[in-house]
């Protein structure tokens, strides 16, 4: 239903995203689940107060995926649709009406995925009355009324999403204990690492959601294998970003697994002295 062309922009690309939804399922790696999984609920509750917002609607929308949802409505508040409305006055100032109407269509669209009904209903209004030529003057009154809800709804969201970024970040690093079994193995798995840098750089230039996510199995099973849970982690979490479409996540974390191999090789030659 729609096509985003390439190099992807990230912005164009979850703007398309809220726009249409694909179905389907997809399962995020249990241990990451669980690991995210306090810091989503206090995010969560914290949503769940925003008057305006119907987190439940806006859920069952993207197949009931919490963590998907929440990643949408991030970006969305520190997005392209933040800025709608000078946007569309910008455009409206070059009289290019057309252009005008699509942003508010689009901002309405948003809205509706995410669940914002009131901003959904003001988006409509406006939309309508760029479409049936009001003019300059009576647009205005319609900008004024929908910039009102949008920076209200903008700013809660990102001061939900600010307190439970504080308080993931207050939460103590797990210290990790390597046995001397796990040590031994490392100089192997730094070995069978080795062999898929190449395949990582190719990964980190196109960013193919399917093969990402074949390839942070693969990872995660080598991971498994060798008992290395720190390699696990990083499989698990290369597979959420790709299940949540996250291209500048995924971007990253391809783009370190060379030093992560390196790491990997330098601990099991340290063990090994």
């Amino acid at each position: 239903n729609d096509h985003v062309a390439k190099p992807i922009d990230p912005e164009s690309l979850f703007k398309s995203l809220l726009e249409w939804i694909p179905p389907g399922e997809r399962e995020l790696p249990e241990s990451r689940q669980e690991s995210e999984e306090s810091a989503a609920d206090a995010a969560d509750d914290r949503l769940e107060s925003i008057q305006g917002l119907d987190i439940a609607a806006g859920i069952q929308r993207v197949a009931g995926k919490r963590d998907f949802y929440e990643k949408l409505v991030r970006k969305f508040a520190e997005g392209e649709e933040a800025q709608a409305i000078e946007t569309i006055e910008s455009l409206l100032d070059r009289d290019d009406r057309k252009s005008a109407e699509r942003a508010a269509h689009s901002l309405k669209g948003v809205a509706g995925t995410l669940g914002a009904g009131e901003l959904q209903k003001r988006g409509q209004d406006l939309e309508n009355a760029i479409r049936e030529g009001l003019d300059r003057v009576q647009i205005d009154t319609y900008l004024q009324v929908v910039g009102e809800e949008l920076d209200r709804l903008v700013g809660a969201v990102r001061s939900a999403f600010e307190a439970s970024d504080d308080e993931l970040e207050d939460e103590p690093e797990e210290s990790v204990d390597l046995d001397q079994e796990v040590l031994a193995r490392l100089p192997e798995l730094a070995d069978a690492l080795e062999a898929k840098v190449e395949t990582c750089r190719e990964l980190a230039s196109v960013l193919s959601i399917n093969e990402i996510e074949t390839f942070a199995a693969e990872v995660g099973t080598l991971a498994r294998d060798a008992g290395y849970k720190p390699l696990l982690a990083w499989s698990d979490g290369l597979a959420e970003k790709a299940s949540l479409f996250d291209l500048e996540g995924m971007g990253e974390s391809l783009t370190g697994f060379a030093q992560l191999v390196d790491d990997i090789r330098s601990m099991g030659a340290e063990a090994a002295d």
